[in-house]
């Protein structure tokens, strides 16, 4: 659990049951406030005034039990005493309570008027019934009170947030919402629910109690017909008597990323811990380094479907406020250093939680400083979306005056699990996990894909272990996609993609020949993924294949942009494998031999130039035209599937 101490607001711990609100209220400033503003007028019982005083002194030396209970005292003498109101308000305020805090700031309103407030006063006290979810009563306030400059920066700000709030609970979300079963929700509290691509593993924290000082660790628990098994501790090697908080998991399972406070290892208050699964063990966590964990706080990740963006959330310098989104990079087996995801999701207050889709696209979090209703709210951004310049409400419904901390979606985007937080009987704030179904209008543009498969010898049929590169041939970025490696006991592999894309496929792997091809992804049911079987050739003189993904314009030798990832993948297994290769073009069957002859020669040089061009050594290719000698379909020699570039295997010193 993450809490505000009474003097610094700074978290402590790496998870949020839930974020109190930004205190206006330190001790600090509470006891400045006290000297600032000790002009008041006293109550007609004398009495009354005598607890006032020495509650006022109790206060001053820090002992808020004995001047609250003088206060309380002293409001028993005199029920209109409205500074002794406002103290208690203040006083509750320091202390984190925020129930009580409204409760005593509720009767000073009624018994000073809003008229008879000072501005900074005034306004303190409508945000606070906003944040109550009194939006109707904030804006009536506000509306009131006699403002003098319309245009005063803090009024504005004031209106239209509550504005805000008033239209957007006008038309709630029409969502519908489960709470989960006690198989789950067992404990105190449970939060930061996680959930694997399959929808077969969900993940969250639990804490045992309602205090600061309880454990914090990871629980499990898997699908089951209609509901989830009993959750249990994920590990023993992870789970510790120090707090285990805020996790993500890549999308197979198999890779844990996760929150740990004042570890002996650790480089601040907290950092995040990477563990992997091999078979059904998790190894012993370490530490990501200083690369990733700085000596302030790090918590809460996300991790990208595949492995190689990292999000979270930290309060180290060169934010844009207190807690702010950052993202660091996989790249040539290290993370990069962070970056701040910048100042369309950054504000001067808090982002935390942040969630990144499957699809690589839509990342949500949790933010006090957009627009909102109350608390934190979540919110959504389209990353790739350059007409989307500021994140986007999830709407009343998901959202209120609590506090919403975070939220996993499916990969079709079609329901999500959250925390759901509420007050129990005794007055305590609680959280349970529930799963929210989403309406007709949906919550992600592009539905993520799920699919499987095995790499294996194409002439033993054992398993491969492989490198698995996609590139997307809609994008004219140059980088990967997405890149896995299949299992070295098994070959199997999975990635997952975005729905409505064409994806060029490279597959490689030590002593074999690689494999290419197109797929073209269409929506799944992820209790059914698409399943690809690869078999590899292995790396021998005659082993050939066609380059499926090589294009080149119409009736032209000119290569197409959608080429040049594939061209990169192949200088790459050239500048790996010390062989000589043939490149050959071929037609079909259609016009005039000599112009195919020609035709197929110039696209060969075409992609020889390209390679070399790359830097590959032209004394390891040739390139030759064949026209349409060489049908790939001889019983159908005009076939367009006869139109292509095949790469052979010569020789291998």
């Amino acid at each position: 659990m993450e809490n505000f101490t009474a003097n610094a607001q700074v978290f402590k711990h790496s998870v949020v049951k839930r974020i109190i609100l930004k205190a206006t209220l330190t001790v600090a400033f509470f006891l400045s406030a006290f000297f600032v503003f000790s002009q008041y007028t006293p109550s007609e019982n004398k009495k009354a005034n005598n607890l006032y005083s020495k509650a006022e002194q109790f206060i001053v030396a820090r002992d808020f039990s004995s001047g609250i209970s003088y206060y309380k005292k002293a409001i028993q003498r005199d029920r209109d005493f409205a500074q002794a109101y406002k103290r208690l308000g203040m006083s509750f305020e320091v202390l984190g309570e925020r129930d009580s805090s409204f409760y005593y700031y509720d009767k000073y309103l009624k018994i000073q008027g809003i008229h008879n407030m000072p501005q900074h006063t005034a306004f303190f006290l409508i945000e606070l019934y906003l944040k109550k979810g009194r939006y109707k009563k904030a804006a009536m306030l506000l509306h009131e009170y006699p403002v003098i400059d319309s245009e005063d920066k803090i009024y504005q700000d004031l209106l239209k947030r509550i504005n805000f709030a008033v239209d957007g609970s006008k038309n709630p979300m029409n969502h519908r919402f489960e709470l989960l079963s006690d198989s789950v929700n067992k404990h105190h509290s449970q939060y930061f629910p996680i959930v694997t691509v399959d929808n077969s593993q969900l993940i969250f924290t639990q804490r045992s109690g309602g205090s600061t000082e309880d454990d914090e660790d990871l629980m499990i628990s898997y699908a089951t017909n209609g509901g989830w098994s009993s959750a249990s501790s994920i590990s023993p090697l992870i789970n510790s008597a120090d707090n285990e908080g805020a996790s993500t998991i890549s999308a197979d399972g198999r890779t844990l990323i996760f929150t740990s406070c004042e570890e002996k290892n650790s480089f601040g208050s907290c950092d995040l811990f990477i563990s992997f699964k091999i078979g059904n063990s998790w190894t012993k966590p370490r530490n990501l380094g200083p690369t990733v964990n700085s000596i302030y706080w790090d918590s809460q990740p996300s991790l990208s479907a595949d492995g190689r963006i990292l999000y979270f959330s930290s309060n180290r310098p060169g934010g844009k406020g207190g807690r702010d989104l950052w993202f660091a990079r996989y790249e040539n087996d290290q993370w990069t250093k962070p970056q701040n995801a910048g100042s369309e999701i950054n504000t001067k207050e808090d982002e935390v939680t942040p969630y990144l889709h499957f699809n690589n696209q839509t990342l949500f979090f949790s933010s006090s400083g957009h627009l909102g209703f109350g608390g934190y709210d979540l919110f959504k951004i389209e990353l790739l979306d350059s007409s989307q310049t500021e994140p986007v409400n999830l709407g009343y419904g998901i959202n209120n005056e609590l506090d919403q901390i975070s939220m996993t979606i499916s990969a079709d985007g079609s329901f999500g699990y959250f925390a759901q937080e509420f007050v129990d009987r005794g007055g305590y704030r609680r959280s349970k996990l529930s799963k929210v179904t989403f309406d007709e209008s949906g919550i992600i543009k592009n539905e993520a894909v799920y699919v499987t498969g095995r790499v294996i010898d194409a002439k033993s049929l054992q398993p491969v272990k492989a490198e698995i590169m996609l590139s997307n041939l809609k994008s004219s970025s140059e980088k990967e996609a997405y890149k896995t490696r299949s299992d070295g006991l098994s070959g199997d592999f999975y990635f997952v993609l975005t729905q409505g894309s064409t994806y060029g496929v490279f597959v490689k792997a030590r002593n074999y020949l690689f494999e290419d091809f197109t797929f073209d992804v269409v929506s799944n049911d992820v209790s059914r993924p698409d399943s690809l079987f690869i078999y590899l050739q292995p790396l021998e003189e005659n082993a050939e294949l066609t380059l499926e993904n090589i294009y080149f314009e119409f009736d032209s030798y000119e290569l197409s942009p959608e080429s040049r990832s594939e061209l990169l993948a192949i200088a790459r297994f050239l500048e790996e494998n010390n062989v000589k290769v043939e490149i050959s073009g071929h037609t079909d069957s259609k016009g005039d031999e000599s112009y195919n002859a020609a035709l197929s020669k110039r696209r060969a040089e075409a992609v020889f130039d390209y390679l070399v061009d790359l830097g590959v050594s032209a004394e390891k290719m040739i390139s030759r035209g064949y026209g349409a000698e060489l049908p790939l379909i001889k019983d159908q020699p005009a076939s367009p599937a006869n139109r292509r570039i095949d790469f052979k295997i010569l020789t291998i010193n």
